[in-house]
């Protein structure tokens, strides 16, 4: 599924796999020199190709994300990376890389993050507050509801115990207790407290 391009030490493409090719289902005779960039997305070509020409001036490897158009005519996102290419004897000879469609990916990406969105709205609207316990690391994760319902700050990283100071001393162990056998167990707990 690998796409592969190289490209000469005038900046120029000299090759294009049979991968590459298949996708935009144009000849490499078309695709060679600067004609891969007519696949590109209009509205990514510019930054596509300023990302290419800074890294290739600079002799360093880079990698970009544009839209190229499929044998189809639809527009799929790339996830194209480069190095510098050297000869035996350490001349520079151009560039090689590697592109993938990255498509599904980034749609789960922003699926994923219009989710949490939505989650986090429905939370603040009805003042609830959400943690997760990472047991084997104790790291504690709280909403900003959360947070602020025990006055904890909001950017640092917990450990329980962090949230457990907030909790009143009297009811503090038995807290513990319900969390630490719950994690032990896997079983539901309940717990009421003060703080």
């Amino acid at each position: 599924p690998v796409m592969i391009w190289m490209s000469g030490p005038d900046r120029l493409c000299t090759f294009f796999n049979k991968p590459w090719l298949q996708f935009t289902g144009r000849a490499l005779e078309q695709e060679i020199g600067n004609g891969w960039a007519e696949g590109v997305h209009p509205d990514d070509l510019q930054k596509c190709l300023q990302t290419y020409t800074t890294a290739f001036d600079a002799r360093e490897p880079f990698a970009m994300q544009y839209r190229l158009r499929r044998h189809d005519g639809k527009y799929r996102w790339i996830s194209d990376s480069g190095v510098p290419r050297y000869d035996a004897q350490e001349n520079f000879t151009g560039y090689i890389g590697s592109c993938m469609d990255v498509t599904e990916s980034i749609r789960n990406q922003q699926v994923l993050r219009e989710s949490e969105e939505r989650m986090s709205l429905a939370m603040d609207a009805a003042n609830l507050g959400l943690w997760e316990w990472n047991v084997s690391k104790d790291e504690l994760w709280g909403t900003k509801g959360r947070r602020a319902l025990l006055g904890l700050p909001t950017s640092r990283n917990l450990k329980l115990e962090d949230a457990l100071s907030t909790v009143h001393v009297d009811d503090r162990d038995r807290v513990r207790q319900a969390f630490r056998e719950s994690a032990r167990t896997g079983k539901d707990y309940q717990v009421e407290y003060r703080t």
